[in-house]
């Protein structure tokens, strides 16, 4: 069974953020896709574009506590 989630939020400063999770049919992968629209300046893009990638490739310190 191909597994799917869905999860979107409006945010503080006016962007929305949709996170999507679906399976893939062999079971053992799966896609993640990060939308953050919204934003309020066109620099903002690829300040946010480097948060998430770290956050996806677990350096990001933001939901780690001490």
């Amino acid at each position: 069974m191909i597994g799917w989630r869905y999860w979107r939020r409006d945010l503080a400063d006016g962007g929305r953020l949709s996170v999507n999770i679906q399976g893939k049919p062999s079971g053992t992968k799966s896609t993640l896709t990060i939308n953050h629209d919204n934003l309020s300046a066109t620099e903002d893009v690829e300040t946010w574009r480097s948060f998430w990638k770290s956050f996806i490739d677990g350096e990001s310190t933001v939901l780690h506590s001490e």
